[in-house]
C-alpha cells in the first residue's frame, strides 16, 4: 500500500512540476512575442525616420539650401541603411560617386586645421567635383523626392 501511495505522490509531484514548467514556458514565450513586436515597431520607426531624413536632405539639396557634396555625403550615409545591398544602389550611383570623390577632402575639425590656402584649394576641388556630378545628383535627389523616400 505504501508503494502505491509513494507512486501516486511521485506522479502528483511530477504533474505539479510539469505544470509549473509549462506556466514558466508560456510566460517566457509571451515575453518573447512582446519583445519581437516591440523590436518590429522600433525598426519601422527607425526606417520611417531614415526615409523622412533622406527626403529632407533631397529637398534641401535640390533647393540649393545644402551644398551638393554635403547633400551627397549625408544622403549616402542614410542610403547605406535604407539600401544595404550594394547591388540595389544603382539608382543612387551619382550620389555615391560624389561622396566617394569628395571623401578625401577635410571635414569639420580637420578643415579648421587647414591654412587659408589649403582650404581654398579644397573648396575649388569640391566645386569642380560638384559641377561634374551636379546633373546626376540632382536627378537622383529629385527621384528620391518622387519615391517612397519622400
Amino acid at each position: 500500500m505504501e508503494t502505491k501511495t509513494t507512486m501516486f505522490m511521485a506522479i502528483g509531484l511530477l504533474i505539479a512540476v510539469s505544470g509549473v514548467l509549462l506556466a514558466v514556458s508560456l510566460r517566457l514565450w509571451r515575453g518573447l512575442q512582446r519583445h519581437d513586436v516591440a523590436r518590429e515597431q522600433d525598426e519601422l520607426q527607425r526606417r520611417d525616420h531614415l526615409l523622412r531624413s533622406v527626403g529632407l536632405l533631397a529637398q534641401t539639396t535640390v533647393a540649393g539650401e545644402l551644398s551638393l557634396a554635403e547633400g551627397a555625403i549625408r544622403s549616402k550615409m542614410l542610403l547605406d541603411h535604407l539600401v544595404p545591398n550594394e547591388n540595389e544602389r544603382g539608382p543612387y550611383r551619382a550620389i555615391y560617386a560624389l561622396h566617394d570623390a569628395t571623401e578625401h577632402l577635410s571635414r569639420r575639425e580637420q578643415r579648421d586645421e587647414l591654412t587659408a590656402g589649403e582650404r581654398q584649394q579644397q573648396d575649388a576641388e569640391r566645386e569642380q567635383l560638384e559641377a561634374q556630378h551636379r546633373d546626376g545628383v540632382i536627378a537622383e535627389m529629385r527621384g528620391i523626392l518622387q519615391s517612397a523616400f519622400a
